[in-house]
């Protein structure tokens, strides 16, 4: 295409180098003044050859860009002051998509003209059997808001589509050669009408064939800088040379035209310090000098700089939360990832988390929540913990499951998929199919139309887990809802990104303010729609959950309190009939919550703070003084005391190490500190959130009881059986409620009767004393539940 701009861009050029020569020298002077200075005073070079290198690039894309544009702009008006046939001057048709063969496999792809910089993109669309398709690269990326949309040409025709598209469309065109892609967007028909539905459910279906086909998945990852930071950073790095400070402000100022230039760049500088960041983190792990004293001394110092802030900002990109990435990554034979068009390994991104959550988890959290404490003991967060933090690992280890063939069951897919958002809740299933090894046989195909509604589609999930013998873990993650406002906990499905749509712009705006400025939003902000009417038995996979779950999350740490007898159940009228069940006991005193802000949500504020120790001391107080819980458990010195059963129930009784069911003993001393830091809290409140250096060490059981606290008290309550059990339920159980204990169940389970013979399901607890089978009789000899 060189051609289209004739003679302008060889001159453009030998124009930039001129100007880049002239600037080099004069910076090398400067330079050389400057370092001779400096060694006078203090014997030492303040300026190297690599900054001035490096500015110069920056200086000279600002040039090349701003020249580029300016050319550009004068071509056009040269083009509207000639005159123009009608034709031409009229506005493009309305693109319109021709509808693909029903009962064959086809697909549309785009191919990509090359075109030079600033020129509008132009595209050919045209359908493709699957069984023959062309080497197509597949794109994969966040589609943003439904009301940002932008033009392109296709088939010399204007069609509309969102602006993330657009601009990751123009970052994958070139200069010299077409490019062949597959982007849903596009290649699918998005229009509100029955045909287009029923075409987007018959490429659902396909989609594990187009990204196994594709010669590779493209994850193109749009930055979203947070320019108050930038700048603040290059001005404070300038300071000691006003030269390059004053540069930097001209840039800005000197023409409205370089304005739009001004988000590309930093764009492309907050994509080149995110991934030197990356490449720090790696290199360590890579060569094996990761000893967590030596990591600690590297980066601790740096984990409230600038240079993290925007490492952080990478990690919280909306791509990471996204549904549908979950199959585009794992399906993919060759994945890609582009920042702003910074190449970065899938690999290291794995070692990363790694090294961040596995291997050196308190260096990990020291660096991802950005945790503020001020001298005053005042707790904020410079930003949110990101995105990736609570969704990566399950990518990956969904990706390396589809690689390696291991087998893909609907259940253990949907348990991974959790925490991931979809702007329509259908798409919680349907995002799934393509990476499960097997679909049970009466699951529901991908359908848009408005016959098959939300409700249809979980009850089919539910009772389709209930026939494959899943119910144990469908019933792990099903129960009640609740948050403290309303008693119902605010649903995940407002999502900001969809396969075949977007968020509400409003919703979307409020989150993005909140995330801004680190605070959680509350129900009104984060609730898009009315709940759905389920039955209790059927978890909403659109819901974030308020607690970790207690069942299948470790094979040898798992619980045993319905021993390993297979669970008997069936649906009938969207009712679910248990057998063998035992009533155990019933609720009779509870203590408030424990509001656990999951790690998607992680706020750190005082007040925040300041509620969740009053939860805590209070009930720990209500517990050691329960008469009912002192006749269960004797003030005794043994593990079946009454301070021991409180602790072990915190803590879910196991800790997530080796050997560490039951938890060991010396946890107690943690219960110890605890205590004493509650009471301390109470006397001193305006010191205690930062404890002397004395303390520190001191307090560092205690530390590790409340991380083993989080996984089992944390978004739930303690309570008191009527015998004097202690335990730990969910949020939304009530005084009177009843534990049953199901054959096959790991986990106890809080019901609520509904009528003479049914009940309502609020979810899985723990109660000490009847983890292990203490409470099972022979087989066959329980009760039946219906469960409404």
């Amino acid at each position: 295409m060189l051609w289209s701009i004739g003679g302008d861009f060889g001159r453009l050029i030998i124009k930039a180098a001129k100007n880049a020569a002239l600037l080099h020298f004069k910076m090398y002077l400067l330079e050389t003044v400057g370092n001779y200075l400096s060694m006078q005073t203090q014997e030492a070079n303040l300026f190297t050859e690599k900054d001035w290198r490096t500015w110069l690039g920056v200086e000279f894309a600002i040039f090349l860009n701003y020249y580029s544009y300016r050319s550009y702009q004068e071509r056009k008006k040269l083009d509207e002051s000639k005159p123009h046939d009608d034709t031409i001057q009229n506005p493009l048709e309305e693109f319109e998509y021709t509808s693909l063969p029903a009962g064959e496999d086809t697909i549309r792809l785009l191919l990509i003209y090359p075109r030079p910089p600033e020129a509008p993109l132009k595209c050919a669309l045209f359908q493709r059997k699957l069984l023959s398709p062309l080497c197509y690269e597949a794109i994969s990326y966040c589609w943003g808001s439904s009301k940002e949309k932008s033009e392109m040409i296709v088939n010399g025709r204007s069609l509309k589509v969102p602006s993330n598209a657009l601009e990751v469309l123009k970052n994958r065109s070139s200069f010299w050669e077409p490019k062949l892609v597959w982007m849903d967007s596009v290649c699918i028909n998005q229009s509100d009408n029955d045909e287009a539905r029923a075409e987007k459910g018959r490429q659902i279906a396909l989609m594990k064939t187009i990204y196994g086909k594709a010669s590779t998945v493209s994850v193109e990852l749009l930055g979203t800088p947070n320019e108050d930071v930038i700048v603040a950073a290059l001005s404070h790095a300038a300071n000691e040379f006003k030269i390059l400070k004053d540069r930097i402000n001209w840039t800005w100022t000197t023409d409205r035209n370089l304005q739009e230039y001004k988000k590309a760049l930093f764009k492309k500088i907050m994509a080149t310090i995110a991934v030197d960041v990356l490449e720090e983190l790696h290199l360590p792990y890579y060569s094996g000098e990761d000893s967590l004293p030596e990591l600690y001394k590297k980066f601790a110092p740096q984990r409230l700089s600038w240079r993290f802030e925007i490492f952080r900002q990478f990690l919280s990109n909306p791509w990471f939360e996204r549904m549908w990435v979950v199959q585009e990554a794992a399906l993919a034979r060759s994945i890609r990832v582009r920042y702003e068009g910074i190449d970065i390994q899938w690999g290291h991104l794995l070692t990363l988390f790694e090294l961040l959550h596995t291997k050196h988890s308190t260096l990990g959290g020291l660096l991802m929540d950005g945790l503020i404490i001020s001298p005053e003991g005042k707790v904020s967060t410079n930003s949110p913990r990101p995105i990736a933090s609570a969704t990566f690992e399950s990518m990956a280890e969904i990706r390396r499951k589809v690689q390696s063939g291991e087998e893909r069951p609907l259940a253990e897919m949907l348990m991974h998929c959790r925490r991931f958002k979809a702007t329509y809740d259908k798409d919680k299933i349907f995002a799934i199919h393509s990476i499960c090894s097997r679909l049970p046989e009466h699951l529901l195909s991908p359908d848009y139309s408005e016959a098959t509604t939300d409700e249809m589609v979980f009850i089919n999930v539910a009772e389709c887990l209930v026939d494959e013998g899943h119910v144990a873990r469908m019933l792990a993650v099903a129960g009640t809802p609740y948050t403290p406002d309303n008693g119902l906990e605010s649903s995940g499905s407002n999502a900001d990104t969809s396969k075949f749509g977007s968020e509400d712009s409003d919703s979307s705006s409020k989150l993005s303010e909140s995330n801004k400025t680190g605070l959680k939003p509350g129900p009104s902000d984060s609730k898009a729609k009315k709940d759905m009417e389920l039955p209790s038995w059927v978890p909403d996979w659109t819901r974030v959950p308020a607690a970790q779950q207690l069942s299948f999350v470790h094979e040898s740490l798992n619980f045993r309190a319905g021993g390993l007898r297979q669970m008997k159940a069936k649906v009938h009228m969207e009712t679910l009939q248990l057998n063998d069940g035992y009533a155990f006991d019933t609720i009779a005193e509870l203590c408030g919550v424990w509001e656990y802000t999951t790690v998607l949500d992680q706020v750190w504020e005082q007040s925040a703070i300041d509620k969740c120790m009053d939860a805590v001391s209070s009930s720990i107080d209500k517990l050691l003084e329960s008469p009912r819980a002192k006749y269960q458990y004797p003030d005794r010195i043994g593990n079946n005391s009454l301070r021991a059963a409180l602790w072990r129930t915190a803590v879910g009784n196991r800790v997530f190490t080796a050997n560490g069911s039951p938890a060991p003993s010396h946890l107690s001393d943690g219960f110890d500190q605890l205590r004493a830091f509650l009471k301390r809290l109470e006397e001193r409140p305006s010191d205690m959130m930062m404890p002397e250096e004395e303390e520190t060490m001191y307090m560092s059981s205690m530390m590790v009881l409340l991380r083993g606290a989080l996984k089992c008290w944390g978004g739930r309550r303690l309570c008191i059986t009527n015998q004097g059990f202690v335990g730990a339920v969910p949020p939304s159980s009530e005084l009177g409620d009843d534990i049953v204990v199901f054959a096959g169940m790991q986990t106890p389970s809080v019901l609520r009767r509904a009528g003479s013979k049914q009940h309502r399901y609020i979810g899985e607890c723990y109660v000490h004393g009847i983890m292990n089978g203490e409470m099972l009789g022979a087989e066959g000899c329980g009760g039946h539940f219906e469960i409404v």
